[in-house]
């Protein structure tokens, strides 16, 4: 009797954890590029996601402007740009306030500038140069540097807890010890090296059809390999990664030996540029050769397509999500000669924020660029 009591148990057990694995297996949402990619994008309205659009032009001083290389983030008590040149630190409303930090060889200085990530909570910028982070304050006051060794032009971000996560993109060249991810304190100690992928007899070259690509959801932060089409989600307690995304590119995968060593091949293949998360969807940025797409994923429908966001609440011209902010906002960037270069809707539900990009295409061509915010629904 006890027997049969003991093989119920083991029976029942197996079971469950059969159902757990099943479970487990079924938190990975599978996309297919290669399906929507030949396929026209569906017009949404921008009212469909967000709920009120801002046009912040960002102040155009001797003291700060943009170059042709740039990346611009907004987060709820500012706009940081950075550029090869310097970074600089606007408030909400586009006002210039100071500079942070500059290029130079010095104890204080960065070589590379443009690459960074932020702690907005403790008002903190790490500009990202070869095999080091430096620490400044939004004030621009330098605070540390912090060793990175394996950093070469991989991207960062920064835990909740205070660590910091940063991507080595050339892990491929070591076959021994091919590290991809580093996890370390802000006093440069290794927590966690995780291994990237690597393919058997593939021929790895400088990869620049895509890039590895770190963002934070939901205080969660979350990595896209540039070698691969999928997303991780890193957890910053276990420090593992778990696959979250996966995206099927069927024939158009990418091959490294083939679509990046050759520049006859290269953009042969799906590359994914940027991503952006929010609480109803995952927005991705691709593209195959020359064409360019948008295509967002419906998390309540579980379907995805490509889509053109109409702007129906200032008029304006079609939104792109573009560029890492803060939760619960997504950016679009761009110089002011673009936006009288596009189409704009004209159909707005919002007439002061019509009023607001009415005003952009006055500003002369040579100003800073416009930060477009929209707040999402539920914020």
């Amino acid at each position: 009797m006890c027997k049969k009591i003991l093989l119920i148990i083991l029976l029942l057990a197996g079971t469950h954890i059969g159902l757990y694995a099943e479970r487990q297996e079924q938190k990975v949402v599978n996309i297919n590029l290669a399906e929507a990619i030949q396929k026209d994008a569906k017009d949404i309205n921008l009212s469909e996601i967000a709920s009120d659009i801002d046009y912040i032009g960002l102040e155009t001083t001797d003291d700060a402007l943009c170059g042709n290389s740039y990346d611009i983030r907004f987060f709820e008590e500012g706009i940081i740009m950075g550029t090869n040149r310097q970074f600089f630190h606007f408030d909400p409303h586009g006002k210039f306030l100071n500079a942070i930090g500059s290029k130079g060889e010095g104890p204080e200085e960065y070589n590379i500038g443009l690459l960074y990530f932020l702690n907005s909570p403790k008002k903190r910028l790490y500009a990202q140069d070869f095999q080091e982070v430096i620490c400044y304050s939004f004030d621009g006051e330098f605070i540390k540097r912090i060793p990175t060794p394996n950093l070469n032009m991989g991207d960062a971000a920064i835990f909740g807890n205070g660590l910091i996560i940063y991507s080595n993109d050339t892990y491929f060249s070591n076959k021994n010890a091919p590290y991809q991810l580093f996890i370390i304190n802000e006093a440069g100690k290794q927590k966690k090296a995780i291994k990237g992928h690597i393919e058997k007899g593939k021929r790895y070259g400088v990869i620049l059809s895509s890039r590895d690509y770190i963002y934070t959801f939901d205080d969660e932060t979350y990595f896209k390999p540039a070698l691969e089409n999928v997303i991780y989600k890193i957890d910053s307690s276990s420090m593992k990664k778990e696959l979250v995304y996966k995206f099927e590119c069927g024939t158009k995968d990418i091959d490294v030996s083939s679509n990046e060593t050759e520049l006859r091949n290269r953009n042969k293949s799906i590359s994914i540029y940027q991503i952006h998360e929010t609480p109803m969807h995952l927005f991705i940025l691709y593209g195959l050769e020359k064409r360019i797409c948008l295509g967002m994923y419906d998390k309540q429908k579980e379907s995805f397509s490509n889509v053109r966001i109409v702007d129906d609440l200032s008029g304006g011209i079609d939104f792109v999500p573009a560029g890492k902010c803060c939760s619960g906002y997504l950016q679009m960037v761009y110089f002011p000669s673009e936006f009288k270069k596009r189409k704009a809707s004209n159909r707005f539900s919002l007439p002061e924020k019509r009023k607001q990009f009415e005003h952009v295409l006055q500003l002369d061509e040579e100003d800073n660029p416009v930060v477009v915010v929209v707040k999402l629904k539920g914020f």
